[in-house]
């Protein structure tokens, strides 16, 4: 996927959607994509639903997840896990 975030363009792969001990929506994703000023492919990003727009779908293969373990995204309702949707 490719999005705007904080006005910057992040080019990620989804892994959790879901909401704080707030409600607020949240999703954890890996960046897939160098972007200008941007954090660095191949990280974890914590993304408030509520700061991101012009979200499109993008071509290429689904980035696995790398082994290091994922960061505490306080996304305590998950709605979406990509991996345990693989799994099942």
């Amino acid at each position: 996927m490719s999005l705007q975030y904080h006005g910057y363009t992040r080019n990620i792969c989804p892994y959790v959607l879901g909401k704080n001990k707030n409600g607020k929506e949240r999703a954890l994703a890996l960046l897939v994509r160098n972007t200008p000023s941007g954090p660095l492919a191949g990280g974890w990003e914590c993304l408030d639903l509520d700061h991101v727009w012009n979200v499109k779908f993008a071509e290429g293969a689904w980035v696995a997840a790398p082994s290091a373990p994922r960061p505490d995204c306080d996304i305590p309702n998950i709605e979406v896990d990509a991996e345990a949707a693989a799994a099942a």
